[in-house]
């Protein structure tokens, strides 16, 4: 049986938790991450069963390698926030451990798994 690569890593938009129904939601463009990017993301991880808590350092990697750009995001005081690694701590840390748990999703399933 033969085996199938992923060669092509598409960036498509995640919508927030919570904000599908918003009429302007905050939402990220996500890549997927290719192997040696999953296998750093997931340093440090702890699994429990089929699920895995990733680290810090985890979480920071698979953003750092997969946000490609966002929308709907501000500071405080109503300024668009900037789409650029300097910026990804400024996210909340539930925002940042929801990011990385659908980047790792993405990355370790096949498109077809995706679809179903």
């Amino acid at each position: 049986m033969s085996l199938t690569l992923k060669t092509s890593l598409t960036a498509e938009w995640y919508t927030f938790e919570g904000q599908e129904n918003e009429e302007s939601p905050a939402r990220v463009k996500l890549k997927p991450l290719n192997g040696e990017q999953l296998d750093n993301a997931m340093e440090g991880a702890v699994l429990e069963g089929s699920n895995a808590g990733l680290s810090s350092r985890g979480i920071k990697s698979a953003l750092r390698n997969s946000i490609v750009d966002w929308e709907g995001i501000n500071s405080d005081r109503g300024d668009v926030v900037a789409c650029k690694f300097t910026n990804h701590h400024l996210l909340p840390w539930a925002r940042r451990n929801e990011l990385a748990t659908v980047i790792i999703n993405r990355s370790d399933l096949s498109e077809e798994q995706q679809k179903n």
